[in-house]
C-alpha cells in the first residue's frame, strides 16, 4: 500500500518524466505545416520563442542552422531556447514545492525509491546535458564570430506557469554569458545527481520541504539545513547516502567544472552589464544609467527581466552572490587546466559568505583564516568525496551557528 512519501515521490517523477518526453518529442508536422505558416524555420523560431514554447523553438533554430550554419540568429535562438527550456524545469519543480502536504516524520520510508535513478538519468543526460551542450556550442560560435547580437520582443519567463518576466529586446554578450551560467550550473547539478546514491531518509527531505521558512530567522533557516544534512549523512539505516557511484567517476568530475565554470561566469555576467557603453532602454540585462553619461558608474542600478531596477537592498543581495559564487567557483577549478589563478591559493573561504550574511542582517560571523581546500576533495576521486566534503562543511559551520529548529 502506497504512504504519503511514495504518492508524492510518482508525483515528482511523473512530473520529471513529462518534462523529458516534451524535450525529446518531435513535432511530427514540421516538414508538412511550416512553410504555409511561416517563411522559414528563423521565423518559426522566432514565433515558439514569443510564445513559450522554448523546445519547438529549439527544434526550427536548429532547422534553420541545418540551411545556414552562419546565420547568428540561429545560433542565438538555440542557445536561448535551450536556457528557457531548462527554466521550465524550475517552473514545474516550484509547483511541486509549493503544493506539498503537512505530516511526514522522520520515519517515513520510501519503498519506490529505486524508481529515482532512472529518472534522475533521463533529466541529467536527456535534458540538462543536452540543453547545457547546445548552449555552450552556440555560446562559443557567437563568442568566434565577433559576439553578433540578436533582436527580439516578448520572449515570456514562466514560473509554476504564470509568466513572471518577458525578455526583449536585445541580446549581446550578457544575455550569452547569462545563458553559460544557466547551461553551466544545471548541467553541473544533473551530473552530480544523477553520480549519487539518493537512497536517503525521504521523512527528513519532506519534513524540510514541509518548514515554513518564512516564520524563520535567516541563522535559524541555516543551521536547520546544516542540520538536515548531518541527519541525511549520517542516518544509520542509509549508510551509503550521497556516495559516488563508482561507474560515474568521469562525470563527477565533468560536473567540478560545470559547477565551477556556470559560478565564474555569474561574476562575468555582472561585468560585462557594467561594460556596456551602449544605450540601455533597450537591453534584457542592463544597467541605469542615472547620469546619461554612457557608461556605467559606480552606485548604479542593475536592471533584471521581471524585477527592473534593482533596488540598493538587491543590489547587495546580487554583489554578495557575486563573491560568494566565484570565490567558490575559483576554489572548485583550483588545480585544474581551468584554473582562474594557478599561482595562488584558491581555497574557499568563509568568510566569502559575510556579504551574504550582512544583506540578512546577520553579524559576520566567519574569519578568513576559516577555509577549505575544496580542490583536494576531487584529486583523488573515492566514493566518499562528496560526502567527506559535505560533512567538512557541516562541521565547520555548526559551531558558528545556533541551535537548529525542532523539526525532526
Amino acid at each position: 500500500m502506497f504512504n504519503k512519501s511514495m504518492l508524492l515521490l510518482i508525483a515528482f517523477l511523473a512530473i520529471c518524466l513529462l518534462l523529458f518526453i516534451a524535450c525529446d518529442v518531435e513535432d511530427d508536422n514540421d516538414d508538412d505545416d511550416d512553410d504555409s505558416q511561416w517563411s522559414g524555420p528563423l521565423e518559426e523560431g522566432r514565433y515558439w520563442l514569443q510564445v513559450g514554447e522554448p523546445q519547438r523553438a529549439r527544434e526550427a533554430f536548429k532547422r534553420a542552422l541545418n540551411e545556414q550554419p552562419d546565420n547568428s540568429d540561429g545560433h542565438w535562438g538555440v542557445m536561448l531556447s535551450s536556457g528557457l527550456h531548462l527554466w521550465e524545469f524550475i517552473s514545474a519543480i516550484s509547483t511541486f514545492l509549493v503544493d506539498v502536504d503537512d505530516g511526514y516524520q522522520v520515519e517515513d520510508i520510501d519503498p519506490g525509491r529505486d524508481l529515482i535513478r532512472p529518472i534522475v538519468e533521463l533529466l541529467a543526460e536527456g535534458y540538462f546535458s543536452a540543453a547545457g551542450d547546445d548552449i555552450r556550442e552556440h555560446s562559443a560560435w557567437l563568442q568566434q564570430n565577433g559576439e553578433p547580437g540578436f533582436q527580439i520582443d516578448g520572449v515570456p519567463v514562466l514560473l509554476m506557469y504564470e509568466q513572471v518576466a518577458e525578455l526583449g529586446t536585445e541580446f549581446d554578450v550578457a544575455e550569452r554569458t547569462g545563458s553559460l551560467v544557466v547551461g553551466n550550473l544545471f548541467d553541473g547539478l544533473g551530473g552530480v545527481l544523477l553520480s549519487l546514491d539518493l537512497e536517503v531518509n525521504l521523512g527528513i527531505v519532506f519534513a524540510l520541504i514541509d518548514v515554513d521558512f518564512g516564520e524563520l530567522e535567516t541563522l535559524e533557516l541555516i543551521s536547520l539545513i546544516v542540520d538536515a544534512l548531518d541527519r541525511l549523512l549520517n542516518d544509520p539505516g542509509f549508510p551509503t547516502a550521497l556516495q559516488i557511484d563508482p561507474d560515474y567517476m568521469e562525470r563527477v568530475a565533468l560536473a567540478r567544472l560545470q559547477l565551477g565554470l556556470g559560478m565564474i561566469e555569474y561574476k562575468q555576467t555582472i561585468e560585462a552589464i557594467r561594460g556596456e557603453v551602449d544605450p540601455q532602454e533597450d537591453d534584457v540585462l542592463g544597467y541605469a544609467d542615472l547620469n546619461a553619461n554612457g557608461v556605467y558608474d559606480q552606485g548604479e542600478p542593475l536592471v533584471i527581466p521581471g524585477i527592473g531596477e534593482l533596488s540598493p537592498e538587491q543590489m547587495d543581495l546580487a554583489l554578495a552572490l557575486e563573491t560568494l559564487l566565484y570565490d567558490l567557483g575559483a576554489a572548485l577549478l583550483d588545480r585544474t587546466d581551468l584554473d582562474i589563478n594557478s599561482d595562488g591559493d584558491n581555497s574557499f573561504r568563509l568568510s566569502s559568505l559575510n556579504p551574504l550574511l550582512e544583506y540578512f542582517n546577520v553579524p559576520p560571523l566567519l574569519l578568513g583564516l576559516v577555509k577549505i581546500d575544496v580542490a583536494a576533495f576531487f584529486e583523488d576521486l573515492q566514493p566518499d568525496t562528496i560526502r567527506d566534503f559535505l560533512q567538512t562543511l557541516v562541521n565547520v559551520l555548526q559551531p558558528f551557528l545556533p541551535d537548529p529548529p525542532d523539526v525532526f
